[in-house]
């Protein structure tokens, strides 16, 4: 769990980025733009919205 009480995969892979951008989205101009990327790995599972936590539905190797 992260210190914030999150499944740790999700809060690195996930909340992280999202806190990421949305500390830099006041500095990007009018101009500016945020391209997100993803591996090809990503495209083999699918995020339960209804069990963030994987309390669940829990497999490491996923």
């Amino acid at each position: 769990m992260s210190a914030r009480g999150h499944e740790l995969l999700f809060a690195t892979n996930h909340l992280g980025h999202f806190a990421l951008i949305a500390h830099l989205t006041p500095m990007l101009t009018a101009a500016g733009r945020v391209v997100t990327v993803g591996s090809f790995a990503a495209r083999s599972e699918r995020l339960d919205l209804a069990d963030l936590q994987s309390e669940h539905d829990y497999r490491p190797k996923r």
